[in-house]
């Protein structure tokens, strides 16, 4: 019990590491981390039992599920969302396994992550709802230790042993709900690492690639979608404007000041600006931003103890903020407002003014907008082929 106090304390230490270059609190924070990661070393074969996604219970949401994925700001009408659609969204969500029980997820429905997962629906998946059937997988995601607790070959590992749950859903998705229909790839941050993989290993210089409506792989961070990986990919490039079609959409947000990315990368990052939808560095002033979302629910950080449900209830978000930032790409970087004072930063605010919690609802209207040009205008173009 002890330990546990000790390690707590330690670990109420990083609200201020997210504010605070002090080095004195970023080494108190480094030894709480190593105290707290899992036991031993990732070890494939000690993963928990691979989901079978013919069970209904191996997907976070389905269309005919009334569900968190469901949920509009006030004021704002979806229904596509029902299986009805013609178009489909596959998305993969981020980290909610902050745990250090495991190296992966369990992938328990009764749990802290469990929630986190409805979290990442509420927030990111329901942006989704009024254009597309929306169906996201359980996978056995990596834990939060692999991104702040081990070496980046070992964290390439980890992911490596979580991405076949991707690539099987993916497979059962296309074989089993697409019915042959255009589709969108949506990601953020761990999902956008393994939908980099399925975008270059699966669809690209596949017939899939014209199915592509676009991949809004959003929030990478330490593994940047980068030109490096744009210009590895034969038949998919970045969208360049609004309506782009078969094509690839990144930004990672920073606060104007922010000092530099929390987790450095040697490449340059594909920035989209979601004010324009251009990759230029020109400013996109306030009057383009359609509105940012107020935060549906809580997301759980528990990083020891056990991976407990804490009961958390979603909410449809109220009204959306209309004008509310600028944002500028800037050596792949999207740079925003200031939002330390504000609401939206008690999610999103890391190190460095990093916005990485809020890279999607700080654009939630924008991006509602966007993906029904993208769709009119591949309607347009495939009309009579896509289905």
């Amino acid at each position: 019990m002890k330990k546990i106090l000790i390690l707590s304390t330690l670990i109420c230490l990083m609200a201020t590491l997210y504010l605070s270059k002090n080095s004195i609190i970023d080494k108190a924070f480094d030894v709480s981390i190593q105290m707290l990661k899992p036991d031993g070393e990732f070890n494939e074969a000690n993963m928990f039992a691979t989901p079978d996604y013919s069970k209904n219970e191996s997907w976070a949401t389905l269309p005919a599920r009334n569900d968190e994925s469901d949920l509009v700001p006030e004021g704002i009408i979806a229904s596509s969302n029902n299986g009805d659609a013609p178009v489909n969204v596959f998305y993969i969500h981020g980290t909610g396994f902050t745990s250090g029980q495991s190296w992966a997820s369990p992938i328990d429905k009764h749990s802290a992550t469990a929630e986190n997962s409805r979290f990442s629906l509420a927030n990111e998946a329901s942006l989704f709802n009024g254009c597309c059937n929306i169906y996201a997988p359980r996978y056995r995601e990596a834990s939060i230790f692999t991104y702040i607790s081990v070496n980046g070959n070992e964290r390439d590992r980890i992911l490596a042993a979580v991405y076949p749950d991707i690539a099987r859903s993916f497979d059962y998705f296309l074989k089993n709900f697409n019915n042959n229909k255009p589709f969108i790839i949506v990601s953020h941050s761990q999902g956008t690492h393994h939908a980099m993989t399925l975008v270059k290993e699966v669809i690209d210089a596949s017939p899939l690639a014209k199915k592509l409506v676009a991949a809004y792989m959003i929030g990478g961070i330490m593994k940047p979608v980068s030109y490096e990986y744009i210009n590895s990919l034969k038949t998919i490039s970045a969208c360049e404007n609004a309506t782009d079609i078969n094509c690839i959409i990144h930004w990672d947000t920073y606060g104007i000041g922010g000092a530099e990315r929390i987790f450095k990368s040697k490449e340059t990052a594909l920035c989209t600006n979601p004010l324009t939808w251009t990759t230029d560095e020109k400013m996109a002033h306030k009057e383009l931003h359609l509105g940012a979302a107020e935060i549906s629910g809580a997301y759980t950080m528990n990083l020891y103890g056990a991976d407990k449900a804490q009961n958390i209830k979603f909410s449809p978000p109220k009204p959306v903020t209309t004008g509310f930032t600028h944002a500028q790409c800037k050596e792949g970087i999207l740079y925003v407002a200031d939002l330390s004072a504000t609401e939206y930063a008690k999610l999103g605010s890391m190190k460095d003014k990093s916005y990485h919690g809020i890279d999607l609802p700080l654009f939630h209207m924008n991006i509602r907008q966007n993906v029904q040009a993208r769709i009119k205008h591949y309607m347009n173009i495939n009309e009579g082929r896509t289905e």
